[in-house]
């Protein structure tokens, strides 16, 4: 016969499996931000020990460069190394206990992604009004920092930039984030609270709130949202994947074809200020995401 090993983390409850999630992600947050740190040293000359406020002129492209090796860095200490890490812990098939062990089929797969392109006028709207609700000073202090460091990595026009910045903040966070968020945390959530839909909520803020940029913080959770609920109905990590990486995909490609003049501004903020445009487009995402469901019933096998 053959016996397989019990996973380490199986003599553990859920809450307690959540607590040394937090504490392995923010173990590997601390070691790979410090070889981010000294990779900066070491490769670009950037130090933040002896200068502090060196991250502040965004515009050198050696402080630039300092900053996206650390960001990646950092997004792979924090996401993928402890989801991964964690999953080989809790379960005989790390990629079985994250949903990512089998590729979904063409139809869902492309109803995921058209239901994320149908939602950006909603998000654009609620992105608005949450911008102009009222905050501490120390939020709108928070943002103008991070403002900063977000327009040097969206100030590029090569095709190379391009590519590297939908690698640095399309598919890396698509993967790591899903992994942690969907992937672990709405597991978890789910044997906690014995309630999918408060799990997928409720990991939809973590995953909001964890992002500190609180101007932005209810559309970007009702994204999550959506995306736990691409899991919920499926059961494949995939979907909220595809769906994740075409919201900051889209992002990305409208900013370079923006800074390289091929299309207006506008087209990045479209629907913010227009009512109407912004629930035709959060019904259309309603719709699409029923369609989903039925096309999850036809095509995808249920996993175990």
């Amino acid at each position: 016969m053959n016996f397989q090993k019990e996973p380490f983390l199986a003599k553990y409850s859920s809450g307690q499996q959540m607590l040394l999630l937090m504490m392995l992600a923010l173990l590997c947050m601390i070691v790979f931000s410090a070889i981010g740190v000294f990779g900066a040293i070491a490769f670009y000359k950037v130090n933040i020990f002896t200068n502090p406020n060196v991250f502040r002129n965004a515009s050198d492209p050696n402080v630039l460069a300092a900053l996206q090796m650390m960001q990646t860095m950092q997004a792979i200490g924090f996401f993928v190394v402890p989801s991964i890490g964690f999953s080989a812990l809790a379960a005989n098939n790390k990629w079985n206990y994250l949903a990512v062990n089998q590729f979904p089929k063409v139809l869902p797969f492309l109803a995921a992604v058209f239901m994320v392109l149908v939602s950006i006028p909603f998000i654009n709207y609620m992105g608005e009004w949450n911008s102009k609700l009222p905050f501490p000073q120390w939020v709108y202090d928070s943002e103008k920092e991070a403002e900063g460091v977000m327009n040097a990595f969206l100030n590029f026009n090569t095709i190379s930039a391009l590519l590297f910045n939908l690698f640095m903040m399309a598919l890396l966070p698509a993967i790591g984030e899903e992994f942690l968020f969907r992937g672990l945390i709405q597991k978890l959530l789910v044997n906690i609270t014995r309630n999918k839909h408060i799990a997928v909520w409720g990991s939809a803020i973590i995953f909001s709130a964890f992002h500190m940029q609180f101007l932005g913080f209810f559309p970007r959770m009702i994204l999550g949202a959506m995306f736990g609920y691409m899991v919920l109905e499926s059961g494949n990590l995939w979907f909220s994947i595809a769906g994740h990486f075409t919201n900051n995909a889209m992002a990305v490609i409208i900013t370079y074809l923006t800074n390289t003049k091929q299309i207006l501004p506008e087209v990045e903020t479209y629907g913010e200020d227009n009512f109407t445009i912004s629930m035709i487009s959060a019904l259309l995402m309603i719709a699409v995401m029923v369609l989903f469901g039925k096309l999850i019933e036809k095509n995808t096998p249920e996993l175990n």
